[in-house]
C-alpha cells in the first residue's frame, strides 16, 4: 500500500535552499547559486527573502534590470519587513550604480513600509552621511540605536561615522557605548581597537586586543589586528611574530590550503626575528589613494585562500614601509599564490613594483591584476595613475576611461582622470570629471581641493575660493583641503602689485577664509597664521 509522505514544511525547504546559497556564493559558484533559484523557481517566487537574495545577486553580478524585477518581485509578496529589507537591497544597488537619487527614494520607501526596520536605518544613515546631511545622518543612527537597545550594530556603525568626520570624542564613546551593550562581541572589541590604534592610543588598543586573545588564543582577526599595530608602532619584530602566528591559526582554520604552509615559515621568507633599524612606523600607506591598502574581500567572492591573501598583502605592505622590498615581493607572490584572483593583492605588488623603479614589473603586475579582476576600478585607477606617471598619456586615458565604465560611481577614478586631463592641459574636460566625482560622492573634500586648485592655476580666484569652501563644509577634519587653501591665499598676498587677486585686497585671510569649517581653530588658525606671515 503507498502511503503518500507528508508534506514538507516550506520554511524548511526555504531555509535548506538559503543554505545551499550561502555555500555556493562562499565558493564563488555564481552560476551554480542561480541554478539552484531557477530549479526552486516555483518555491523563490513565493518566498520575499529568496527573491531579495537573487536580487541581491543579480545586482552585483551587472544584471541591475534583472536586480529590479526580483526585488519589486520581494516587494510585491513580502510583508512589513520582508518589504523593508527588499527596499533596502534594492536601494544599495542604486547607490553603488551611482543612481543617488533613486536609492534615497528606495530607503523612503523602505521607511514607508516599516518605521521600525532598524537596518534600513542603519543603511540609510551610512547613505546620507556619505551622500547627504551629515545631521540627518546622526538622526537616523540615532533611531535605528533606539529601537535595537541590545544589538550593537547600528552603534558600531555610528562609531564608525564619527571617527571618520573626525569626531574622536563622540566616536569613542559610541564605541564605549557598543561594548557595554555586548561586552562578549568580539567584533565590538576589535572595532574599537582599530579605533584606537589609528588614533595612535596603542596602549588602549593593546589591552582590548589582548582580553581578545587570552579568551581566544587563534582568533585570526585578533591576531591580523595585532600586528597592524605592532607594524604602526614600529615594533617590527613583534608584528613578524605576530604575523606568522595570524597564517598559522588562518591555515588550521583552512584546511583547504594546507598544502600552502610548506616553506611559509619565516626562515623561508629569509626573515629574521631581529628589527632592521626601519624608523618607519606605519603600516598602511597615505600616499596611494588608489586603494594599495584594502584588504576586504567581496563577500560574493570569497576564494578557499582569501584568509590568507589578506594576511600576506599587509605583512608584504609593511616590509615595504621597511624598504626590504624582496621580501614583500616573496610575500606578495604567497598572496597570490593562496588566491590568484584577489586584484588588491595584485595593485599592491604593482605598487611595490613602480616604487622600487621596477616599471616593467609593475605594469605587468597591474595587468595580470586586472585579468584576476577585469571589473575593479580600483587597479585599473592605480594602473592609469601609473602610466601617467611614465608619460603614456593615451594609455592612462584609456584605463581611466574603463575604470570608470565598470564603476561610475567610484569617486576617486574620476577625480584621479580629471587631475590628469588638468595637467594635460585640457581644462573644460578636467572641469566635467570632477564633476562626475561629485556626483558619485558630494562630500569628496579632495575632488572639491583639486578642482579648486585647478581653478587657482586658471586665475580663477574667486570660484577657486568657492570650491575651498565646499570643501571645508563638506569634510571640515579635511587638513589638507585647509593647507591647500591657506597656501593659496599665501602665493596671493605675495604677489606682485598689479596682479589681480580677488578679495584679498584688504590683505587679511582670516576674512577670507569662512564657514561652518572654521569653527575646528586646531585645523584653521595654524594655516591663517602662515598665509599671513608670507
Amino acid at each position: 500500500v503507498y502511503v503518500r509522505p507528508p508534506a514538507r514544511d516550506t520554511g524548511v525547504i526555504v531555509d535548506e535552499i538559503i543554505a545551499e546559497l550561502k555555500e555556493l556564493l562562499a565558493r564563488g559558484d555564481i552560476d551554480g547559486a542561480r541554478a539552484v533559484l531557477e530549479n526552486s523557481a516555483e518555491k523563490v517566487r513565493e518566498d520575499p527573502k529568496l527573491l531579495r537574495m537573487w536580487g541581491a545577486l543579480e545586482a552585483r553580478h551587472g544584471a541591475p534590470d534583472t536586480a529590479r524585477a526580483l526585488f519589486s518581485d520581494a516587494i510585491r509578496v513580502g510583508s512589513a519587513g520582508t518589504e523593508a529589507a527588499a527596499w533596502s537591497a534594492w536601494a544599495l544597488m542604486e547607490q553603488h550604480l551611482g543612481n543617488i537619487r533613486s536609492a534615497r527614494k528606495c530607503f523612503v520607501n523602505g521607511l514607508r513600509a516599516d518605521p521600525t526596520h532598524a537596518p534600513l536605518y542603519q543603511s540609510f544613515a551610512v547613505f546620507e552621511g556619505r551622500y547627504g546631511s551629515k545631521n540627518q545622518a546622526r538622526e537616523l543612527f540615532s533611531r535605528g540605536s533606539k529601537l535595537t537597545p541590545g544589538c550593537a550594530r547600528t552603534t558600531l556603525a555610528w562609531a564608525a561615522f564619527e571617527a571618520r568626520e573626525g569626531n574622536s570624542s563622540s566616536a569613542r564613546s559610541l564605541y564605549w557605548k557598543a561594548n557595554k551593550m555586548e561586552p562578549d562581541s568580539v567584533s565590538a572589541k576589535l572595532a574599537y581597537a582599530k579605533f584606537e590604534m589609528h588614533a595612535r592610543k596603542y596602549d588602549l588598543a593593546r589591552t582590548v586586543l589582548r582580553e581578545v586573545l587570552q579568551q581566544n588564543p587563534g582568533n585570526v582577526k585578533a591576531l591580523h589586528v595585532s600586528a597592524t599595530l605592532e607594524a604602526r608602532a614600529g615594533d617590527f619584530p613583534q608584528a613578524e611574530r605576530l604575523f606568522q602566528r595570524c597564517l598559522k591559526c588562518a591555515l588550521n582554520q583552512n584546511s583547504a590550503t594546507s598544502s600552502l604552509a610548506s616553506g611559509n615559515t619565516a626562515g623561508s621568507l629569509g626573515l629574521s626575528s631581529a628589527g632592521d633599524g626601519s624608523s618607519s612606523s606605519s603600516l598602511s600607506s597615505n600616499e596611494e589613494s588608489s586603494g594599495e591598502d584594502e584588504v576586504a574581500v567581496s563577500p560574493s567572492r570569497r576564494a578557499p585562500g582569501a584568509n590568507l591573501a589578506v594576511i600576506y598583502q599587509a605583512w608584504a605592505l609593511m616590509e615595504k614601509k621597511r624598504k626590504r622590498f624582496d621580501v614583500a615581493r616573496k610575500l606578495l607572490e604567497l598572496g597570490t599564490k593562496a588566491d590568484a584572483t584577489h586584484p588588491y593583492l595584485w595593485q599592491a605588488w604593482g605598487l611595490l613594483e613602480q616604487h622600487d623603479r621596477q616599471f616593467e614589473a609593475a605594469r605587468a603586475r597591474f595587468e595580470q591584476g586586472t585579468r584576476a579582476s577585469p571589473n575593479s576600478a580600483p587597479i585599473l585607477q592605480a594602473w592609469a595613475r601609473f602610466e601617467a606617471s611614465r608619460g603614456q598619456e593615451q594609455a592612462a586615458r584609456a584605463l581611466f576611461e574603463r575604470a570608470v565604465k565598470v564603476d561610475d560611481a567610484h569617486a576617486p577614478s574620476w577625480q584621479a582622470w580629471g587631475v590628469f586631463e588638468s595637467r594635460c592641459g585640457n581644462v573644460e574636460l578636467a572641469r566635467e570629471l570632477f564633476r562626475h566625482a561629485l556626483r558619485a560622492e558630494p562630500c569628496n573634500a579632495q575632488t572639491y581641493q583639486a578642482w579648486a586648485l585647478l581653478e587657482e592655476s586658471e586665475s580663477n580666484y574667486e570660484r577657486a575660493r568657492e570650491l575651498f569652501q565646499k570643501g571645508v563644509d563638506a569634510c571640515p577634519g579635511h587638513k589638507p583641503v585647509w593647507q591647500a587653501w591657506a597656501l593659496m591665499e599665501a602665493r596671493l598676498l605675495a604677489a606682485p602689485a598689479g596682479v589681480d587677486t580677488g578679495a584679498v585686497a584688504d590683505s587679511n585671510a582670516a576674512d577670507t577664509l569662512k564657514g561652518p569649517a572654521c569653527s575646528l581653530p586646531e585645523f584653521a588658525a595654524p594655516l591663517i597664521d602662515s598665509a599671513e606671515s608670507v
